[in-house]
């Protein structure tokens, strides 16, 4: 089997691939070995645990090592089992904990989790997977569950000294020309930034847009030492006191300061990264060690797009930090491997890291660590009295 798994990932990935390397499902001995070779491929990622991995029993008082023991009775084939008789399900804190393999099958998640990571609208998993709506509706929320654990776990301050992140916050929806019904989404506010060096975004919902709400979380999630570009809302008056600059547009006038038909503001060579410059800029040069810059915030305009692209397949504002989550995790790492091959390769090795088997923690989303900021801060009065945070994760 494992010959036959190297060989379909070495082939171009692509569905009809994974179709016929999980087989057809035309009666119960075929269901059977789909659902095998699904249970292979997910093994082969470490999704789901072997057979030829020993853990250490976590029946309370018993810290024998357990073995895998075959037992047909359960659709994966084996179980841990200590020499005490104490038995674990292999799928036990796993992505298919509690799943009732033999009804969906391994074979048909493996699908959904390819038709996820491709952004496939629910009516097409449904078509192609014959699976009931809630069902899907259930498993595509698990993806979006572990994107944003990984997402958090993996986040790590944007920003540097040579680097400038734009920063804006935005309604998740609103009432086209202020017609239509009020709802919950009105009063939902996301906040949020980009870095124009490494291209990593962070957002997260927040109860208000002021001072003490917003700078708290900038500080956490941006390296002191950027500079920060951003429209000319009052909440962000301070940033010349917290980071190494702050730039400023009035969106009411212009989306560039400077305007694009005036002269850029000229920086000595070297404090910006090249990704950071006026890169349209081909007019005279004052000086040969000054370079080009402008005032914006597109870039992080342009990142709101995408989450909200994603938000409208959402349902809801209880599930915005998951869909904030999915839209961080396919930014910030996602996008860093090319091949469809390699992000469902890295997508099943995360769900092993957020749901790493028996006995073990898997990856943690410190958004906990996040509302207990936004809420200290909100005790303070005056954004003169702000804390200064400088912690990262």
């Amino acid at each position: 089997m494992e010959g036959e798994i190297y060989a379909f990932l070495n082939e171009p990935f692509n569905y009809r691939e994974l179709h016929n390397f999980l087989g057809t499902r035309r009666n119960i001995q075929e269901r059977r070995e789909a659902n095998n070779r699904g249970i292979k491929l997910l093994e082969h990622f470490s999704t789901i645990p072997n057979r030829n991995v020993e853990i250490d029993c976590i029946n309370p008082g018993c810290n024998l090592q357990m073995k895998a023991h075959s037992d047909r009775t359960i659709a994966v084939g084996w179980r841990f089992c200590c020499p005490a008789n104490h038995k674990i399900s292999a799928t036990n804190n796993t992505f298919l904990h509690n799943v009732r393999l033999r009804e969906i099958g391994a074979d048909r998640i493996v699908e959904i989790i390819a038709y996820w990571l491709d952004q496939q609208p629910l009516d097409y998993t449904i078509a192609e997977t014959k699976i009931a709506t809630d069902t899907a509706v259930a498993w595509y929320k698990y993806c979006r569950d572990v994107a944003r654990k990984v997402a958090w776990h993996n986040f790590r301050q944007i920003g540097g000294p040579q680097d400038i992140v734009e920063v804006d916050e935005t309604h998740l929806t609103k009432r086209k020309y202020n017609i239509g019904r009020h709802t919950a989404w009105r009063h939902c506010w996301v906040f949020g930034g980009t870095s124009r060096t490494s291209k990593k975004v962070f957002a997260t919902t927040v109860e208000d847009r002021s001072a003490n709400t917003l700078l708290p979380i900038m500080q956490q999630f941006i390296d002191h030492e950027t500079f920060i570009c951003s429209d000319e809302w009052r909440a962000y008056g301070l940033c010349n006191q917290l980071f190494s600059g702050h730039g400023t547009v009035n969106h009411s006038v212009n989306f560039l300061n400077p305007a694009r038909d005036d002269d850029p503001l000229w920086m000595p060579a070297g404090r910006f990264h090249e990704n950071c410059l006026d890169e349209a800029f081909n007019g005279p040069v004052p000086n040969v060690n000054m370079v080009p810059i402008r005032y914006h915030t597109q870039n992080i305009e342009r990142q709101w797009r995408a989450l909200k692209t994603i938000f409208k397949r959402g349902s809801g504002i209880t599930y915005a930090d998951d869909y904030i989550g999915e839209w961080m995790y396919r930014t910030n790492d996602l996008s860093e491997v090319n091949s469809r091959a390699a992000r469902f390769e890295m997508f099943c090795r995360d769900i092993a890291r957020a749901y790493p088997g028996p006995g073990r923690r898997g990856a943690r989303c410190p958004q906990i660590l996040l509302n207990a900021i936004a809420t200290s801060a909100s005790r303070y009065k005056s954004a003169s009295k702000i804390p200064i945070f400088l912690s990262s994760f």
